[in-house]
């Protein structure tokens, strides 16, 4: 799978900001209003550390396909 810079850059914004940020919410609110916020909190966080797994591997597959097409450019330059 493929995503585009802007893509990769909102997921990983996303999940290192915003996740983190709902997830404190809805624990400081299940205290105010006396719920339990255990299935719920869980249930994010597990996607969130499923969806970061998911994100570092495209990430290391744009890397290793943009790497060698580095290296070829370069030996193209100098030749």
């Amino acid at each position: 799978m493929k995503l585009s810079n802007k893509q990769y850059d909102f997921i990983k914004r996303f999940l290192t900001i915003g996740v983190p940020g709902i997830t404190a919410c809805i624990v400081t609110l299940g205290g105010l209003y006396g719920f339990d916020t255990k299935v719920i909190v869980g249930t994010i966080t597990a996607l969130a550390t499923l969806s970061g797994v998911l994100l570092n591997v495209v990430s290391n597959n744009y890397d290793s396909d943009n790497s060698g097409t580095d290296k070829d450019d370069q030996e193209n330059n100098i030749q």
